[in-house]
C-alpha cells in the first residue's frame, strides 16, 4: 500500500498496536492517502481481471489443441 501512496509501510510483519494506531491517525488526517486509495480502487475496477484471465486461458487452450 505504501508503494501506491495509499498507506504507510510500518517496516515490520508484526507492528505494535501503537505503531498501527499512529499510522491510522496519519492516514486519516492526510487526504493524500484517500486520493491515492481512490485512484488504486479505480485502477483495479478498470482492470477487468477476470476477462484477462479468461482470455489467457482461452489462448492457452487453443495453443494446446493446435499442437
Amino acid at each position: 500500500m505504501a508503494y501506491s501512496g495509499s498507506g504507510i509501510d510500518l517496516r515490520t510483519g508484526t507492528p505494535t498496536a501503537d505503531a498501527v494506531a499512529a499510522a491510522v491517525r496519519v492516514v486519516l488526517a492526510d487526504g493524500g492517502y484517500r486520493w491515492h486509495a481512490d485512484r488504486l480502487r479505480r485502477d483495479i475496477a478498470a482492470a477487468r481481471s477476470l476477462d484477462t484471465i479468461a482470455g489467457m486461458l482461452a489462448a492457452l487452450t487453443h495453443a494446446e489443441t493446435d499442437r
